[in-house]
């Protein structure tokens, strides 16, 4: 494990006295298969909505985003976590807003798993659904996209304050660790409080143009055809002209945002898009603590980004560059749920 940025000098160059040491679990010892298993494996049940809250999008009539809640548990201590605790975790009055990748929703295992853990650790947890996604499908009229930071800045603001007296964290999967970064980024720039405490982020894209040349490779042609295919059965139902018009063939992400997200939003193309929404552009101007995770293997983000990023000479900010992990993936041998859940609690911990 490498720390990159500020936290290098806050908690050493591997990260030692903070966040366990990885160690990937038999047999998923690639970036592939660490990234495949959340797909081939099934787990059990995740965390249960012990509620749900329905928050209205600003500036479209009517539309609503699913937000599903997940209270603060008191179970047996969590020996998976902490070998040596002795007490029944208790509320804690803090919160954390889960936000979702590419193609994914409130169900998603990543998802799940965290709400799982935190809940037990008395944490209360907001897993978000993007415009289209997940039960937000069935309230909004439009796609979301990789810079869409004013949903999230909504559902923040309208989030009852007196659940979290200790404060709001972010923490987002992917597309979702995108928006994290970027709204962090745009509110330092603007001189806003973000109103959240800190932020994790795992296998978050910083260059979307270098993501999509690295899916685009031909060893990624599986995965390419594997998010294709959900992004056009989410996107399907909300624009069915455009993802079927004669003539056209869409095979690859980024055809699909030039035929979907750039029309609605009105980018000019996909490498507008990639350059206007990118989260690299915005990284410098973070005032929050953060921490990004990262595998070096990952297969769809180039961990070259994470090495050249202009991370802020902010305490408390910065990237763990692991050794493994794929993309979303982090199964490692310690723990049942992936790392990056102990991870991001004992990151939490400190900021």
């Amino acid at each position: 494990m490498r720390i990159l940025g500020r936290l290098r000098d806050e908690i050493g160059a591997d990260g030692t006295g903070m966040l366990p040491p990885f160690q990937p679990r038999f047999p998923w010892l690639s970036g592939d298969l660490q990234t495949v298993r959340n797909t081939l494996v099934r787990e059990a049940a995740g965390a249960a909505a012990d509620r749900r809250l329905s928050l209205p999008i600003t500036g479209q009539r009517g539309a609503r985003l699913s937000i599903a809640v997940t209270d603060p548990a008191a179970p047996a201590p969590d020996h998976e976590l902490d070998p040596h605790a002795d007490e029944v975790p208790r509320p804690n009055g803090r919160a954390v807003l889960l936000l979702h990748g590419i193609a994914g929703n409130e169900g998603s295992v990543y998802m799940t798993a965290t709400a799982r853990r935190f809940s037990a650790r008395g944490w209360r947890v907001y897993r978000m659904n993007y415009r289209g996604a997940g039960p937000s499908r069935a309230t909004s009229r439009a796609p979301y996209h990789a810079g869409l930071t004013d949903d999230v800045r909504d559902v923040i603001a309208a989030l009852p304050r007196e659940e979290f007296p200790e404060g709001l964290s972010l923490m987002g999967f992917s597309l979702g660790g995108q928006l994290t970064l970027r709204l962090l980024g745009e509110d330092g720039a603007a001189g806003r409080d973000p109103a959240v405490r800190s932020a994790v982020t795992v296998s978050a894209p910083l260059n979307l143009s270098h993501c999509q040349k690295a899916l685009e490779r031909t060893r990624n042609r599986l995965y390419m055809r594997y998010l294709v295919r959900d992004m056009k059965r989410e996107l399907g139902n909300l624009w069915p002209r455009a993802i079927t018009r004669p003539g056209d063939s869409i095979d690859t992400v980024r055809q699909l945002d030039n035929h979907v997200i750039c029309p609605v939003f009105g980018f000019r193309d996909a490498e507008d898009y990639y350059a206007r929404a990118s989260a690299i552009y915005h990284l410098a101007d973070i005032r929050r603590p953060f921490l990004a995770i990262h595998g070096d293997d990952d297969p769809w983000i180039p961990s070259g980004d994470y090495e050249a990023a202009p991370w802020p000479d902010v305490p408390g900010t910065g990237a763990a560059l692991l050794s493994g992990g794929g993309h979303v993936g982090f199964h490692d041998r310690a723990f049942r749920d992936p790392w990056f859940v102990a991870a991001a609690l004992a990151y939490f911990d400190k900021y």
